[in-house]
Order: structure tokens, then C-alpha cells, then sequence
């Protein structure tokens, strides 16, 4: 069930530049959808590689409504870790950040308990899950997009830095995915790659957001672009 495509008002939530969107606005589930590499093309291949191994019975794709759900009113992100440890058993598994809708972890918890990492690899293996339920009414929350002085503002830094970005071709763009602290945040340059600005973006998916638990829970796996000016930062 997917909930009207409805682009409503821009909003400022505890100090942050957010925006609401569309519900069924399309988010990955996949089991390596939270897992941060290099390049998108390495991404890629290194998804296709998991997937491959990944095996699940039956016709489902994705987690399941059930009227139970439905009749509660429950919605919300689901983000998980699944530990392997035998090719025949099902996962052991771990919630990183999920709000407490019984009905939808019950849902989650009974598809990935099917699937089974059959590779010979050594085990275990652990993978990063996410899937989300939007809510009924179509309303949601994301990042907008904005300058990296705004992000900073309401950030923690993981250690104390000095960056120069005329060194990196300044200006540019990046796209970053909000996982912590659960999971690295995922950040991507936009518009081409240059081997100089490797150190800000590792630094960058360290970054963690001073965020209540209630909006963190909304706002695991939210994408937004952030400008990056021409500038030294020292921190």
C-alpha cells in the first residue's frame, strides 16, 4: 500500500533544514542498501555480489502490511543488522533503529528470517537491512538539501579536523545518506570524482547529527545533497 505522492511546505525541525515528501517517494531494502563503498560503480558490484549469494523461498519481495498493522496505524523505518553464521539456518538478527510497531517488526523479523547466505565464505556474515513503511497519510519527513556550514552547525565532529577545499575542486556537491550512528553515512560526490577529496568524505561519514531518538528514528536512511564551498575548515 503506498500513500499519496505530495510535495507539502518546507520545514525547520530542532534547527535542521527538513522538507516533507512524498511517502512512496522509493527507498532501498535490499540488504546491502545501508553499505558505504568508494564509488557507486564499486557499490554496485559489491550489491550484485551479495545478492547473488543471498537466497529467500517464495514469491515475496518485501515485507508485508497485515491488518493488524493496518488497523494500528503503524509506519515507520526499519533498520536492522543480519548475522549469518550457516548456510542452512536463518539469521540471527539485531534492530539497530525501528520504532515500536509490534505489528511491522513481526513483519520484518518473519521475511528475513527465510533468507540464507549460501557463498562459501567463512562465516558469519553480517549485513545491514532497511525497509521502510511510510505512513498512511502520505506525510514524511527528509533533509533538505543545504550548505555544509548549516550541517555543521548541528553536527558532532568524530575528531577534530583541518580541511582546505580549494584543494578538491571547490565548489561541489555530495550526496550523503544519514546512518549514524548506527552505520557509516553513505556520501557520494556528484558531478565526478577527484582522489583529493577522500579524507572530508570519510570524515564526513563519521559525522553524526545531535538529534532527539524520536527524529533520529525518522530521519535513519534520509538522502540530501550538501554544498560544499570554496573554503578551509578547522575544527
Amino acid at each position: 500500500m503506498k500513500a499519496r505522492a505530495l510535495l507539502l511546505s518546507w520545514l525547520s525541525v530542532a534547527g535542521l533544514a527538513l522538507a516533507q515528501v512524498p511517502a512512496d517517494a522509493g527507498l532501498p531494502n535490499k540488504p546491502c542498501a545501508a553499505a558505504s563503498t568508494p564509488a557507486p560503480d564499486a557499490e554496485a558490484e559489491a550489491c550484485r555480489a551479495i545478492r547473488a549469494c543471498l537466497k529467500r523461498p517464495g514469491p515475496l519481495t518485501e515485507p508485508e502490511w497485515t491488518p493488524p498493522s493496518l488497523e494500528a496505524n503503524e509506519s515507520g523505518r526499519f533498520l536492522l543488522k543480519l548475522r549469518f553464521i550457516d548456510a542452512e539456518k536463518a539469521p540471527e538478527v539485531e534492530w539497530l533503529s525501528a520504532p515500536s510497531m509490534r505489528h511491522l517488526r513481526r513483519s520484518v523479523e518473519r521475511f528475513v528470517a527465510d533468507y540464507r547466505y549460501v557463498c562459501p565464505v567463512p562465516m558469519p556474515v553480517e549485513l545491514p537491512y532497511f525497509h521502510v513503511f511510510p505512513p498512511l497519510d502520505g506525510e514524511r519527513y527528509r533533509f533538505a538539501d543545504q550548505d555544509l556550514a548549516a550541517l555543521l552547525g548541528r553536527a558532532d565532529f568524530p575528531v577534530p579536523v583541518n580541511f582546505d577545499t580549494t584543494t578538491m575542486g571547490c565548489p561541489f556537491e555530495v550526496n550523503l545518506t544519514h546512518w549514524r550512528p548506527h552505520l557509516a553515512n553513505t556520501v557520494r560526490e556528484i558531478g565526478g570524482s577527484r582522489p583529493e577529496r577522500a579524507p572530508l568524505l570519510a570524515w564526513l561519514g563519521q559525522l553524526s547529527l545531535r538529534l532527539d531518538p524520536a527524529m533520529a528514528r525518522e530521519l535513519v536512511g534520509r538522502s540530501f545533497v550538501v554544498r560544499v564551498p570554496c573554503a578551509r575548515i578547522d575544527l
